[in-house]
Protein backbone atom coordinates (compact mmCIF):
# COMPACT_ATOMS: atom_id res chain seq x y z
CA UNK A 1 0.00 0.00 0.00
CA UNK A 2 0.93 3.49 -0.99
CA UNK A 3 1.49 5.99 1.78
CA UNK A 4 -0.24 8.35 -0.02
CA UNK A 5 -3.58 6.21 0.27
CA UNK A 6 -3.65 6.60 4.57
CA UNK A 7 -2.46 10.11 4.22
CA UNK A 8 -4.80 12.43 5.40
CA UNK A 9 -5.41 15.47 3.04
CA UNK A 10 -5.96 18.65 4.74
CA UNK A 11 -5.14 22.40 4.31
CA UNK A 12 -3.18 23.68 1.96
CA UNK A 13 -4.63 21.26 -0.10
CA UNK A 14 -8.34 20.31 -1.12
CA UNK A 15 -9.04 16.77 -1.43
CA UNK A 16 -11.01 15.78 -4.62
CA UNK A 17 -12.22 12.37 -3.58
CA UNK A 18 -15.36 12.93 -3.60
CA UNK A 19 -15.26 15.76 -6.38
CA UNK A 20 -14.12 12.97 -9.85
CA UNK A 21 -14.83 15.45 -11.93
CA UNK A 22 -12.93 18.32 -10.68
CA UNK A 23 -10.22 15.28 -10.46
CA UNK A 24 -10.81 14.10 -14.26
CA UNK A 25 -10.51 17.70 -15.82
CA UNK A 26 -7.25 18.67 -13.52
CA UNK A 27 -5.43 14.99 -14.93
CA UNK A 28 -7.13 15.66 -18.22
CA UNK A 29 -4.95 19.25 -18.19
CA UNK A 30 -2.27 17.54 -16.75
CA UNK A 31 -2.11 14.80 -19.75
CA UNK A 32 -2.06 17.81 -21.86
CA UNK A 33 1.07 19.40 -20.43
CA UNK A 34 3.56 16.27 -20.53
CA UNK A 35 5.33 15.61 -23.41
CA UNK A 36 6.81 12.44 -24.03
CA UNK A 37 10.61 13.61 -23.18
CA UNK A 38 8.96 14.16 -19.80
CA UNK A 39 9.25 11.78 -16.72
CA UNK A 40 5.99 11.97 -16.18
CA UNK A 41 5.61 10.99 -19.59
CA UNK A 42 3.99 6.96 -20.28
CA UNK A 43 1.78 6.69 -17.19
CA UNK A 44 -1.69 7.76 -16.05
CA UNK A 45 -2.00 10.29 -13.58
CA UNK A 46 -4.87 10.12 -11.30
CA UNK A 47 -5.14 13.66 -9.65
CA UNK A 48 -6.27 13.47 -5.87
CA UNK A 49 -5.64 16.16 -4.65
CA UNK A 50 -4.89 20.26 -5.56
CA UNK A 51 -3.96 23.90 -4.08
CA UNK A 52 -5.56 26.66 -4.59
CA UNK A 53 -4.26 29.23 -6.17
CA UNK A 54 -0.91 27.90 -6.34
CA UNK A 55 -2.16 25.53 -9.60
CA UNK A 56 -0.21 22.78 -7.58
CA UNK A 57 -1.88 18.49 -8.05
CA UNK A 58 -0.93 16.14 -6.01
CA UNK A 59 -1.22 12.96 -7.99
CA UNK A 60 -0.55 9.07 -7.96
CA UNK A 61 0.38 6.56 -10.93
CA UNK A 62 1.05 2.88 -9.75
CA UNK A 63 3.11 3.34 -6.87
CA UNK A 64 4.51 6.77 -7.07
CA UNK A 65 2.97 10.43 -6.03
CA UNK A 66 4.76 13.61 -7.44
CA UNK A 67 3.38 16.95 -6.63
CA UNK A 68 2.90 19.05 -10.15
CA UNK A 69 2.48 22.53 -10.61
CA UNK A 70 0.10 22.59 -13.94
CA UNK A 71 1.33 26.08 -16.75
CA UNK A 72 -2.38 26.05 -17.81
CA UNK A 73 -1.38 26.68 -21.52
CA UNK A 74 -3.60 23.69 -22.37
CA UNK A 75 -0.80 22.40 -24.68
CA UNK A 76 2.36 20.15 -24.40
CA UNK A 77 4.98 22.19 -22.69
CA UNK A 78 8.59 21.90 -22.85
CA UNK A 79 10.28 19.99 -19.98
CA UNK A 80 11.36 20.98 -17.28
CA UNK A 81 7.81 22.14 -17.47
CA UNK A 82 5.04 21.32 -15.51
CA UNK A 83 7.56 21.39 -12.60
CA UNK A 84 7.04 18.27 -10.51
CA UNK A 85 8.24 16.47 -7.84
CA UNK A 86 8.63 12.70 -6.85
CA UNK A 87 7.45 12.47 -3.30
CA UNK A 88 8.49 9.27 -1.27
CA UNK A 89 6.76 9.83 1.92
CA UNK A 90 4.43 12.16 3.84
CA UNK A 91 7.01 13.45 5.47
CA UNK A 92 8.53 14.78 2.28
CA UNK A 93 5.51 15.99 1.13
CA UNK A 94 5.42 18.21 4.50
CA UNK A 95 8.75 18.80 3.95
CA UNK A 96 8.05 20.26 0.76
CA UNK A 97 4.80 21.78 1.53
CA UNK A 98 6.82 24.13 4.80
CA UNK A 99 9.06 25.31 2.32
CA UNK A 100 6.65 26.10 -0.49
CA UNK A 101 3.53 27.92 1.77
Amino acid sequence: MSWVESFEISAPFIDLKNDPERAAMLAKELSKEIVDTHPLAGRYWKVIAEVEPQDDVLATAEDETVLVHLTWSRKSETPPWPLHQFLGSAVELRDLLGSRY
